[in-house]
């Protein structure tokens, strides 16, 4: 009839997400030798962002659309974030800071684009003032939704024999328009 109290102290350094176990317990009761606790826990970490990859969809070439990754702490030192890559020159980045939270603001400038590119996917680092979560690596994508679209999208005069090829213009969403100017780059 005695009445034992069993206390488990998890450590959950360098664990994350949800974790399963169980504990062997023994005793000196010849009927019940053994006793088998078992356990459920979730493991956050300390340091999270709302998700890892974002996309922008399709974006116009006027637009400037802005996207944000929010980064918070559970306890601690207030949040500090540092933006750790480089950014290509139709990125902005603007980091926020306020308390055990930041947000990482990034908008994309399309007119800054090299031309041709119509689509991409951007990687980021993110360093943080925390020892076991030091960097993030974010992703972002987007497409651009232009008005005229041109089929083939490019051409390549890859044979002396080819001295002609075509391109056709239609307009994405079935209105008029006329070519106003046209331009060749390249030899």
């Amino acid at each position: 009839g005695e009445v034992r109290m069993v206390k488990v102290r998890v450590d959950p350094a360098g664990i994350e997400g949800i974790v399963r176990g169980a504990v062997r317990l023994g005793t000196d009761d010849p009927t019940q030798p053994n006793y088998i606790l078992r356990y459920d826990m979730t493991v956050r970490p300390e340091v999270a962002v709302d998700a890892e990859r974002k996309s922008l969809g399709e974006v116009a070439p006027h637009e400037s659309p802005e996207l944000r990754f929010r980064f918070t702490r559970e306890v601690g030192d207030p949040l500090k974030l540092v933006l750790a890559s480089e950014l290509p020159p139709h990125l902005e980045a603007e980091l926020l800071h306020e308390g055990t939270a930041a947000d990482l603001r990034v908008t994309l400038r399309p007119g800054r684009l090299k031309p041709g590119t119509m689509a991409g996917l951007e990687v980021l680092k993110v360093a943080t003032n925390h020892p076991r979560q030091p960097l993030f690596t974010l992703y972002l994508d987007w497409r651009l939704s232009l008005p005229v679209i041109a089929q083939p999208s490019r051409l390549v005069f890859s044979d002396l024999k080819t001295t002609l090829l075509g391109l056709e213009l239609r307009s994405r969403d079935g209105r008029p328009f006329r070519v106003t100017k046209a331009e060749i780059r390249g030899r």
